[in-house]
């Protein structure tokens, strides 16, 4: 209903709120998304305190399809230093964060 939508819009953690309201000109850059034939960008929320620990290991991240030779490559699909932050509050200390990965 109505209400809900605008409750969920105005309150709640990223991981609650629509992406299209969070994700806006004003926080983010003309480059911040890539989508080409190799290239596409995934979109990562983050509890507090899980920051540096993904930030260890998102490009040691491989799909799990055990039918695919790409599975079986280590650092597949991230592209390595491509993590970063939006800047967008959250009352919870909930980060949204961007990583260019390879398409398959």
């Amino acid at each position: 209903n109505k209400y809900t939508m605008i409750s969920k819009k105005e309150g709640g953690t990223l991981a609650q709120k629509d992406l299209i309201d969070v994700l806006t000109p004003e926080n983010v850059g003309k480059g911040d998304f890539v989508d080409t034939d190799h290239f596409k960008t995934l979109v990562v929320i983050l509890p507090r305190g899980a920051e540096k620990e993904f930030l260890a290991c998102y490009e040691k991240l491989a799909p799990f399809d055990p039918r695919s030779d790409l599975a079986r490559q280590a650092g597949f699909p991230a592209v390595p230093q491509s993590m970063k932050q939006f800047d967008v509050a959250d009352k919870e200390g909930f980060t949204i964060w961007r990583v260019v990965a390879l398409r398959k």
